[in-house]
């Protein structure tokens, strides 16, 4: 009887240290699941973290470049292929060439010739001729000399018209003529205006015969005796030439 009693607190006991062993490895089981969880758990937040490292002013540029960049070319393309555009720029050439063209209809030719009657720039007496094939007497010098003009008679501020279709060469300044214009009527031929005023035209400008171009200016010392005049000259490729025998004498 007692040594059925003591064998069956073995097998009790037994039985106990059993359950207490598979209750510690069960419980090991678990507290290594939750590491291995728990592992996982923080090598994706390390992760997360290396993702978001990148500054979120660098994400915002980087978005607003995706988003805008897109949208330049895009309107750049737009207008490059804007219909409108082309027209209007067509239109503004036009406009420019038809205003060109009608400058080029304004302006006179210059195509003075053998055969070209000018008109005088001035109506007034010729005080001394031209000459150049001997000298004719100066009042104011006192002595006679060639003259390469004729001196015409005027009124001081009287008007002075261009002879001809002409360009303005130069506006100067000269010791005996005074304020002279040069002024090139195309062909080699250039007439020469001297003792002027109020000149009303300047270099590189175009125009018609008959177009006041300044007025009678009071004589320089070289013309004090004579009296207000118009020096009026003409050169063909330089050499000089009678203003008389091109203007309109009323004579066939």
């Amino acid at each position: 009887m007692m040594k059925r009693e003591r064998n069956l607190r073995l097998l009790v006991s037994g039985v106990l240290l059993l359950a207490i062993v598979a209750a510690g490895i069960g419980l090991y089981q678990a507290d290594s699941g939750k590491s291995a969880e728990k592992q996982n758990r923080q090598e994706e937040l390390a992760k997360d973290e290396t993702e978001s490292d990148v500054p979120s002013e660098y994400e915002d540029s980087l978005q607003s470049e995706d988003v805008n960049t897109p949208n330049a070319q895009a309107q750049m393309e737009e207008e490059a292929q804007d219909p409108k555009a082309d027209e209007n720029d067509a239109q503004s050439q036009e406009m420019q060439e038809t205003v060109t063209e009608n400058v080029e209809e304004v302006l006179p030719a210059l195509d003075f010739g053998e055969n070209t009657v000018m008109q005088w720039p001035v109506q007034g007496d010729v005080l001394i001729d031209y000459s150049m094939d001997g000298a004719v007497y100066f009042p104011t010098l006192e002595e006679y000399k060639y003259n390469p003009a004729v001196i015409l008679s005027a009124a001081e501020s009287q008007a002075v018209q261009a002879a001809a279709n002409s360009k303005v060469v130069s506006v100067s300044e000269n010791e005996e003529t005074g304020v002279t214009v040069t002024m090139d009527m195309g062909n080699g031929y250039q007439a020469v205006y001297g003792q002027l005023q109020d000149v009303s035209v300047e270099p590189e400008q175009t125009v018609a015969a008959g177009t006041v171009i300044g007025t009678v200016a009071a004589p320089t010392k070289y013309y004090s005796s004579e009296g207000t005049n118009l020096y009026f000259a003409m050169t063909k490729d330089g050499e000089a030439v009678d203003p008389v025998m091109y203007l309109d004498t009323g004579e066939e």
